[in-house]
């Protein structure tokens, strides 16, 4: 039996040694490592034993009493000391987080002294002494207690990190968001997906700055994720269920409403057939003293009626007023709720297995009527733990997940849903109110089956492994085609109408009206792509001493992209169906070094890239050759060819039809870069520490530039991808200094600069065909920025009665871009050289959150806990300065920013305020916690400003306003004006006035159960 159990761990070992890589494997565990001494004389203990209490982990102390303990999972653990001729000493409560040192020591006292074994509760760590880089760790209370309804939104409170995941400037493909080591990506658009099922959640890990080696394809920043396991504890469990009533997302002007019979619109044209409208607009008639003059926009149906130049089918006025309420009898809105549920169950199956079954769902309703009332998103996590010997633990996981709403897919891989992430709502244009059909409907299937393994090769050894397989799949397809019919009017005419608003028909349709709504839409945008990726990952971890930790490893991610959409209606056919398989993978190593308190980690990671592309030798060296070639006229069909590259290859490669040997072809080079990166963390004091981290950071450039060739009208190429791009680069430097302070506070302060090279963008290049000029867009490595940001946390999140923070920063982003923006082969054009961006200010920002809360044990004035036990209000405000902004009256709209009249922000946007509570009430029944929540968003109902109006609308409120400019071209009359103030000589639109503001107060309820 021992042999046999040998070979199974030796075969095991090799497996595992097989799959050894994994750069992008963030580590799923920490250590405790500590000293045991002679309490009477201070001497270390050699041969003492530390073992983690009620299991048989442990370790024996060195010569100088130093001993560790590595591959723990996050969580609360009890240490016990111990040896012969001693007390026992026991350590209680102490916190073992991702990728740490949790510090353990411990003074014996000897046998001679008539005491029993000691218990001693480990103190609640305040600053975090053993991390080289800006790096915060959230428990589960801490997400659940702020006002928010996802592990998202609560990420968002950090200092850097924006609400859709962009960390400290970067793109939201900069971060890396890794889940129980699987990596939560779209590999096609290149962008993590960020749902976490919260019931589960064991820790949250957000790296700002300074990540280590191990981590790859992240430029800006890494969110760990790790959930709680099901082997090795009790059955537990968590739900959470949030409602939000059905309320409206933006702000009704006094008298009337955004649709049905109050509206503007039905005020002034569905009322009846005598009502007219006169509006104010602006006039520029020299000594008009208010610049505004009156004008008549609706002469009434009986007047039209009349005219038989707009009235051609002589219908009478109520036979046009009964064809005007049929298109836009749209009346039904903010009438769905939006509403969020979140579980999660682990069950221990015997001594070998346990299993864990998460889920969540979430429904955010759209601002206004859509095919699709509502963003949704739906996943289950199934994971199977498995310990089948001792020195190995595995891990099976199956996660599946559906998006579906509204969406759109551009004519690269740009497919998108939308969805409302607080104040940003979409579906606000004032002119397609009515185009239900106008926009796609959405659905994105995921699906991800992981396998992980960890071999515990000795105490100071052991091997992470695993094999993901991740697959996506897409759907954007428009609605239910209009349907014709007679519409019967009141005076027994026919008119040939059809379903529109319900209903598409491949083609805008206008309302011909002063309003100007769109009725139809094209809902042109299609795509049924899908992806799937296998990666192999791994690691190999050593504590080759008291100081040295070593991890080295590698990894393969192998994708495989079918794309099959784009753009299709009658007016522009622009279809893309081809197979790519790009290729990445990465080697790494890395110490850290920890010596007497000083941390250092050091590592060294190699990337390598591959899109296995092939470059098309014109595409390199335009001229007569490149024209002809990409003109519509020499390569096929719109229809029939949606392969562009290879039906250009078929025709003119080397073996091609029409002339062989016109076009050469070459396989892209592989990319490889490596990454050098550096921590220190140097303790001053107990109670302080400075901090400098530096470091290479790549990752893979977006597949939207990499892939594609898409048509313009009538068939010439209009964009090529570059599958010979390099991957953009950071170095990324950061300096920054934590104070304890009272024992419960932490001041962590922050500057960082960030190099950012050989990013994208594109290049227009004029071809002179043999049919007609036209412009080809092709992306190139020519855009550097260079971001300078400071931040600043001051946290307590130790307290009877309150905890809470506050945070704020400033960030500076300079971006250039090198070369030309665009190019002719025509020598009389001069080229366009490229230029830098317009210097914005920066825009400092804060947040504050204060939580008041009484214990639930807590009793007031002799009444019971229950009733004044386990309260909380917790109270979160945002700012942040306005953005600033462009106004030229004086260009024309589209001049490029080198050649306009104004080149740099003239006017700013409002600042940013924002208030959130949430009271909530726990209750405690044995084993079982209970928590009854009550959320109000934007407390003070501050008004968002969206801007949201036509064009001629836009230009007279901005015309009205007084700017603090003093050129007179541009501003008359100076004044402090921003945009999106209203002051009483402003000129808003009257219809459609629902647009400009979003975001009012809104009220949810939630429940919540932990056992």
């Amino acid at each position: 039996m021992a042999l046999k159990r040998c070979m199974v761990s030796g075969m095991i070992t090799v497996a595992a040694l097989l799959l050894l890589g994994g750069s992008a494997n963030a580590a799923q565990t920490g250590k405790i490592a500590g000293r045991v001494t002679d309490q009477a004389s201070g001497e270390p203990i050699p041969g003492a034993a530390v073992m983690i209490v009620g299991s048989r982990v442990g370790a024996s102390t060195d010569a100088d009493g130093r001993y560790f303990i590595i591959n723990l999972p996050p969580g609360e653990y009890s240490v016990e000391a111990s040896l012969v001729g001693y007390r026992s000493a026991t350590l209680t409560g102490l916190r073992v987080n991702v990728d740490r040192t949790a510090q353990a020591n411990f003074a014996l006292a000897s046998t001679t002294i008539e005491v029993g074994g000691v218990t001693v509760v480990a103190p609640r760590e305040v600053i975090q002494l053993d991390v080289s880089g800006s790096k915060t760790i959230l428990e589960p209370s801490e997400v659940t207690a702020v006002p928010t309804k996802s592990v998202q939104e609560a990420l968002a409170l950090e200092p850097g990190v924006g609400v859709t995941g962009g960390i400290r400037g970067g793109g939201l493909d900069q971060t890396q968001v890794i889940v129980d080591g699987r990596l939560a990506v779209d590999e096609r658009l290149n962008v993590p997906k960020m749902t976490v099922v919260a019931s589960s959640l064991q820790e949250l890990q957000v790296l700002t700055g300074g990540f280590n080696a191990e981590y790859g394809n992240a430029r800006s920043g890494v969110i760990n994720v790790v959930s709680r396991p099901g082997l090795g504890q009790p059955i537990w469990g968590g739900f959470t269920a949030q409602y939000y009533p059905a309320h409206k997302k933006f702000y009704e002007p006094d008298g009337y409403a955004a649709f049905g019979e109050n509206s503007f619109e039905w005020q002034t044209y569905g009322k009846d057939v005598t009502t007219t409208r006169d509006i104010q607009v602006p006039d520029p008639t020299p000594g008009n003293p208010n610049n505004m003059k009156w004008q008549n926009v609706f002469a009434g149906w009986t007047a039209i009626a009349a005219n038989s130049a707009q009235n051609p089918k002589g219908l009478s006025a109520n036979d046009l007023l009964e064809k005007w309420r049929w298109q836009h009898r749209v009346k039904d809105y903010a009438n769905t709720a939006d509403y969020v549920i979140d579980g999660a169950v682990g069950v221990p199956i015997g001594q070998q297995y346990g299993l864990v079954i998460g889920t969540r769902m979430e429904q955010t309703a759209y601002a206004t009527p859509q095919i699709n009332p509502a963003y949704k998103d739906f996943q289950i996590d199934v994971k199977l733990n498995f310990r089948p010997i001792e020195p190995l633990r595995l891990n099976l996981g199956v996660m599946v997940g559906q998006e579906t709403g509204m969406g759109a897919s551009g004519r690269g891989l740009t497919s998108t849903i939308y969805r409302d992430f607080g104040p940003s709502i979409n579906f606000l244009g004032p002119t397609t109110k009515y185009a239900l059909y106008g926009n796609t409907k959405a659905a994105f299937d995921r699906m991800a089956i992981s396998l992980t393994g960890t071999y515990t090769l000795n105490q100071a050894a052991y091997v992470d492994a695993g094999l993901e397989y991740n697959q996506y799949g897409y759907n954007i397809s428009a609605g239910e085609r209009a349907t014709p019919a007679a519409l019967i009017l009141t005076s027994g005419l026919k008119d040939t109408l059809d379903s529109v608003p319900y209903g598409w028909i491949g083609t805008g349709r206008n309302d011909g009206t002063w309003m100007n709504y769109e009725l139809a839409g094209q809902a042109n945008s299609r795509d049924s792509s899908d992806w799937h990726s296998i990666r192999l990952f791994g690691t190999y971890t050593n504590q080759l001493n008291s100081q040295n930790l070593l991890r080295a490893g590698f990894e393969g991610v192998f994708v495989t992209l079918n794309q099959k959409g784009g753009v299709a209606s009658a007016q522009n056919y622009q279809m893309q169906k081809w197979t790519a398989t790009p290729t990445r993978m990465a080697a790494f190593v890395q110490d850290k070094i920890e010596h007497e308190g000083m941390i250092a980690n050091l590592g060294l990671r190699m990337d390598y890239y591959n899109s296995n592309g092939e470059i098309l030798e014109p595409w390199q060296y335009p001229g007569n050759l490149y024209t002809n070639i990409y003109d519509h006229s020499a390569w096929g069909s719109l229809l029939t060819d949606w392969d562009m590259a290879a039906s250009i290859k078929n025709r003119f490669g080397p073996n091609g039809t029409v002339a062989p040997d016109s076009l050469q072809t070459e396989d892209v080079s592989a990319k490889i870069h490596f990454s050098p990166r550096l921590g220190i963390s140097h303790p001053i004091s107990r109670t302080t520490k400075v901090f400098f981290n530096y470091g290479h950071f790549y990752a893979v450039p977006q597949n939207q530039y990499v892939f594609g060739m898409y048509p313009n009208q009538p068939g010439s190429i209009e964009y090529l991808g570059n599958p010979d791009l390099d991957m953009p680069r950071t170095i990324a430097y950061e300096l920054g200094f934590d104070q304890e302070l009272f024992g419960v506070y932490l001041l962590h302060v922050a500057g960082y600069y960030k190099d950012a090279t050989n990013e994208i963008n594109l290049t227009i290049r004029k071809a002179l065909a043999p049919t007609q000029p036209y412009d080809v867009i092709e992306p190139f490595n020519k855009q550097y920025s260079d971001i300078r940001g400071f931040e600043f946390k001051l946290s307590k999140r130790i307290g009877r009665f309150a905890t809470g923070f506050w945070s704020g920063g400033v960030e500076m982003v300079t971006t250039t871009r090198l070369g030309y923006a665009r190019i002719s082969e025509d020598v009389n054009e001069v080229p366009v050289a490229e230029f830098r961006d317009a210097p914005y200010r920066a825009r400092p920002y804060s947040k504050l959150n204060v939580d008041l809360h009484t214990p639930r044990d807590f009793s007031l004035m002799g009444l019971p806990a229950l009733a004044t036990g386990g309260w909380s209000l917790n109270w979160l405000t945002s700012y942040q300065r306005g953005a600033d902004a462009i106004y030229d009256p004086v260009s024309s709209p589209g001049t490029l920013l080198s050649q306009a009249y104004v080149k740099s922000p003239n006017v700013a946007y409002p600042d940013w305020w924002m208030s959130d509570m949430r009271i909530q009430k726990g209750f405690t029944f044995g084993k079982v916690n209970c928590a009854a929540f009550f959320d109000v968003n934007n407390v003070f109902a501050r008004k968002v400003w969206t801007g949201s109006m036509r064009g001629d609308d836009l230009t007279a409120y901005m015309k009205s306003l007084h700017f603090p400019i003093d050129d007179p071209l541009i501003e008359d009359t100076r004044g402090n004006d921003k945009i999106g103030d209203t002051p009483s000589y402003a000129v808003l639109p009257l219809r459609d006035q629902w647009t400009l503001f979003s975001y009012p107060r809104t009220f949810s309820f939630g429940v919540r159960v932990d056992f």
